[in-house]
């Protein structure tokens, strides 16, 4: 079977030439190879096929070509290391719609298919992709450093890139070679262009670790702006562990991360993001050293989320957190397992520059605290003390950093078996030392219990009793 075919016709007046080239699978690595020899990559696999309609109009003073309607397809690509580790694979490419013109020098393509495409990737140090140095050709192929100012600017569009069930492994050397894997990818871009007026919109879905990721909208090249909403649902926070090692020692051994946003970036002169949406983080826990639970709940939930960097502020319209958990020991020699949980700074004081930082304004609505809990250990004693904090809930009022109103605190919840604690009154979460107004109700607290603290101050211990407080 014939790979290459060339059929042409000719016209005497005008005079042009008419003709169609066509290629039926012809073998790609041997012309890799050949073409490409100093490229790391090493193309293992693949096929070329083409039809390509062309008209060359010789009657003008400058002659015209013309290609329309061509197509092309690339089958089988399979792309690896010279240790023959995978790089790219991509079952099947298509290129519909071929219009190239000169020498109007415009390039119109209409639509460019990938199914199927799988792409094993690192993240290298200074988070650098591997791809860029296996498809860069070596030092030692020759490169034409200069520039020619009468070349001719081509002006090209795509009108509609598709991906579809798409395959991303990536593994992060930078984080203990973290793997990831971006899986059903679906991607719909249109009006890719060179021309920076025009916009990009695109439709992005997949699944990160098998959990849903979708963003959806528009950038615009010359005023590099990218705006998007981003969903989310249940993503495993705990990818993020191998990075949150160089600042904690703790392990965030569970949470998942939900949420419906709309993103704008702007990256002129200062880069700005503003983020606005709701965020929910599930089943959150973090561990200490000896793999106990140090703080974790059920559910966190951030409505009306709004992150801006220029200017800096956060605003959060509600909050509620669902069945809270806080362990807090306090050590022989009185420190607490919350005394080293962040990392010093690598970096020397000595660095930092004089420039004042903005202060962030914040600005959160109410937040609802619903059955928490607290066990609290003070191993500083002659005689260890322990107590449990339970069935908490309680409210407080809006916080803002530009507000000189107090916020108002509602706490209540049980303590041991039979006590009972509340905590209202007002403060000023920023200044709390100069604005506080507490009323501490406690009832039916056990005194056996505090035989601890007797013991340490008064030489006794208690025998029995209850003690309320008001």
């Amino acid at each position: 079977q014939d790979k290459i075919a060339l059929a042409s016709s000719m016209t005497f007046d005008p005079l042009k030439i008419h003709g169609q080239l066509d290629i039926n699978h012809l073998p790609l690595p041997s012309l890799w190879g050949y073409f490409l020899p100093t490229m790391p990559a090493q193309l293992f696999e693949g096929e070329f096929s083409t039809t390509l309609p062309f008209t060359l109009d010789l009657s003008k003073e400058l002659p015209e070509l013309s290609i329309e309607k061509a197509s092309l397809s690339l089958e089988k690509l399979v792309f690896m290391t010279p240790t023959k580790q995978p790089l790219i694979a991509c079952p099947s490419l298509t290129l519909d719609s071929i219009d190239i013109a000169w020498p109007q020098a415009t390039v119109t393509l209409g639509k460019l298919s990938l199914i199927n495409p799988t792409v094993h990737m690192s993240l290298e140090k200074g988070y650098e992709p591997d791809l860029g140095r296996w498809f860069k050709p070596s030092s030692t192929q020759k490169k034409n450093s200069s520039k020619d100012d009468n070349a001719t600017a081509w002006n090209f569009v795509l009108q509609n890139l598709l991906i579809e069930k798409g395959i991303v492994e990536l593994i992060d050397t930078n984080a203990r070679r973290s793997k990831t894997t971006l899986s059903d990818i679906a991607l719909k871009v249109d009006n890719l262009s060179n021309d920076t007026n025009r916009s990009i919109s695109y439709d992005l879905m997949m699944q990160l670790d098998k959990s849903p990721l979708a963003l959806k909208g528009t950038f615009h090249p010359k005023q590099e702006k990218l705006e998007t909403t981003l969903m989310t649902k249940a993503l495993p926070l705990t990818k993020l562990q191998p990075y949150l090692e160089t600042y904690t020692p703790l392990t965030l051994t569970k949470g998942l991360l939900s949420t419906k946003a709309t993103l704008s970036l702007s990256l002129q002169k200062t880069a700005s993001l503003l983020f606005k949406g709701d965020v929910t983080i599930d089943a959150l826990t973090f561990q200490d050293a000896f793999k106990k639970p140090l703080v974790s709940w059920d559910v966190l939930s951030l409505d009306e989320v709004i992150f801006s960097t220029t200017p800096s502020s956060l605003q959060i319209k509600k909050i509620t957190l669902t069945k809270p958990y806080i362990n807090l020991d306090i050590h022989k020699d009185k420190r607490t397992n919350f005394t080293d949980i962040i990392k010093p700074s690598s970096s020397s004081s000595s660095t930092h520059t004089s420039t004042k930082e903005e202060d962030m304004e914040i600005r959160i609505g109410d937040v609802t605290l619903k059955n928490g809990s607290a066990n609290f250990k003070d191993a500083s004693l002659p005689i260890p003390f322990a107590t449990l904090i339970h069935n908490l809930n309680g409210t407080f009022s809006t916080l803002d950093t530009k507000n000189t109103k107090p916020s108002v605190l509602k706490l209540e919840g049980k303590v041991d078996k039979y006590g009972y604690a509340k905590i209202s009154g007002s403060l000023l979460p920023f200044d709390f030392k100069d604005r506080a107004n507490l009323k501490i109700l406690f009832k039916n607290i056990d005194m056996p219990s505090l035989t601890p603290y007797s013991g340490k101050f008064i030489g006794y211990a208690i025998q029995k009793g209850k003690l309320s407080m008001d």
